[in-house]
């Protein structure tokens, strides 16, 4: 099930180039590929040590208090992608006493115990920790500018390239604090917003006014179509049965000729997932158990899209892994000054480290086959 992908060798340290994928089966998807994100990580995140070593603490009590908890994980028996028995998962790291498993077949990494879905449902529902920094009102503007619209007029940009003309109605899933949504809306979409945590719509609607669904998107799916892009920005790392988020956006776009889905997930194959299997006990995003119940390779994400009856037509990298790499160090050797004299020189190279294929997030775009 892994996938092969074909591009030129030369001025491979471009924005943008042309590749042609294929899967198993020799089908071929030809793709449009950007690198790189322009964003001043360290004026969006705890950019002091103290805040960050904080943060780590605080998360490492939360995987404690519910991963450790019989009461609210479940067993996981197969994997959620290719249906493999999860007894044939082989162990491939350990972060904050809870194994990531590597399936074999479809190249996913996943938990075998995660938080049960009442559990997760409560959790997700009222936390107010991990949904803090799409909140903080200080930062707001700063991420709308930098993290959201770049984001959103990518979007319409690949609609446009493949449809040519400008999409008119957008849904985003799991919309946080609504921040997407009000972009959107303000590049002149029908946007709306579907979002089940209750702090993150009662923010939006302080702040942009913007009233989210509060539905699960499974139920959101059944009752409205006529919808030209779905967009899922990191949602289904953290979602058990996510293939039926991916049958459910298709079914959304069954009664339209014209539809884009776009999916932002964390990608394994980073300098990230490195750094922090160096740093196991001290992580707070990307490889973190409590949320993100598996990560996604570039073929796993392919199938993903192929099996629920989506075609792949472009794909974005980019990432925090020198930020990632700079607090790490800081961390260990107990020094501010790596963050504020190294980290904006280790920064300046994440757009090489996107080029070179070791980021660690991508987002896919593809239509209803």
């Amino acid at each position: 099930m892994l996938w092969t992908r074909q591009y030129t060798l030369e001025g491979n340290f471009q924005g943008q180039r042309s590749e042609t994928w294929r899967d198993r089966s020799g089908n071929k998807y030809p793709m449009k590929i950007q690198y790189g994100k322009s964003t001043d990580l360290f004026g969006l995140k705890q950019n002091h040590l103290s805040g960050f070593n904080s943060q780590v603490s605080r998360y490492r009590k939360l995987c404690n208090k519910f991963l450790k908890n019989k009461a609210n994980t479940e067993n996981v028996l197969k994997c959620s992608l290719c249906g493999l028995h999860s007894s044939k998962a082989k162990p491939d790291v350990i972060i904050h006493g809870t194994t990531y498993y590597a399936c074999p077949q479809c190249d996913l990494r996943f938990l075998k115990k995660r938080l049960s879905k009442i559990a997760s449902d409560k959790f997700y529902s009222s936390d107010e920790t991990l949904s803090f920094t799409h909140r903080d009102p200080k930062l707001t503007e700063k991420r709308i500018s930098e993290i959201v619209m770049p984001k959103a007029l990518w979007a319409v940009e690949k609609f446009k390239d493949i449809y040519g003309r400008n999409p008119k109605k957008i849904v985003d899933v799991g919309a946080g604090g609504g921040q997407f949504v009000y972009a959107a809306q303000k590049l002149g979409l029908e946007a709306y917003g579907v979002e089940p945590n209750e702090p993150s719509r009662t923010y939006c609607k302080k702040t942009f006014g913007i009233n989210l669904e509060p539905t699960d998107f499974l139920m959101y799916a059944k009752k409205n179509s006529d919808i030209d892009i779905i967009t899922f920005w990191m949602v289904l790392e953290h979602v058990p049965d996510f293939m039926n988020f991916f049958k459910a956006a298709r079914n959304m776009f069954t009664s339209k000729k014209q539809g884009l889905l776009i999916v932002e997930v964390p990608r394994w194959s980073s300098l990230d997932t490195a750094v922090q299997r160096a740093f196991p006990d001290s992580v707070n995003r990307h490889l973190f158990p409590l949320s993100h119940i598996r990560i996604f390779s570039d073929s796993s994400l392919a199938n993903a899209f192929v099996k629920s009856g989506f075609t792949p037509k472009a794909a974005w990298y980019f990432g925090m892994d020198m930020y990632e790499l700079t607090m790490q160090l800081a961390r260990l050797a107990g020094e501010n000054k790596i963050i504020s004299q190294l980290g904006p020189v280790l920064l300046g190279l994440q757009p090489i480290l996107d080029q070179g294929m070791l980021s660690d997030t991508m987002v896919f775009a593809g239509t209803p086959a």
